[in-house]
């Protein structure tokens, strides 16, 4: 079933840290060779429901691996009862410039 799941990654760590614990997120996702896209507050990735639910867990992972408390993730998800998801592309498409 293919789908689409944003994640926006919040690590319990100080302030000026906050982006280079995300960006172990991002680079972890770009090693999938899934389709993705970072915008200011979230990514998106397009992919089968078992691979996208495994960067869910890798995510909450990679954070604990660090010298954290925590980690707090806000996920959302689209998948379609007939498995043909929209894609980025089909969501963001017309606002492209």
């Amino acid at each position: 079933m293919r789908g689409s799941i944003a994640i926006q990654v919040l690590p319990d760590t100080n302030r000026d840290d906050v982006f280079n614990k995300v960006d172990k997120v991002i680079e972890y996702i770009a090693s999938t060779g899934l389709d993705y896209e970072v915008s200011a507050f979230e990514t998106s990735v397009d992919g089968e429901f078992d691979e996208l639910m495994e960067i869910i867990k890798k995510a909450h992972e990679l954070m604990l691996e660090e010298d954290m408390n925590g980690v707090n993730c806000y996920i959302k998800t689209s998948f379609r009862k007939d498995g043909d998801g929209w894609s980025i592309e089909d969501k963001t498409k017309k606002y492209r410039k």
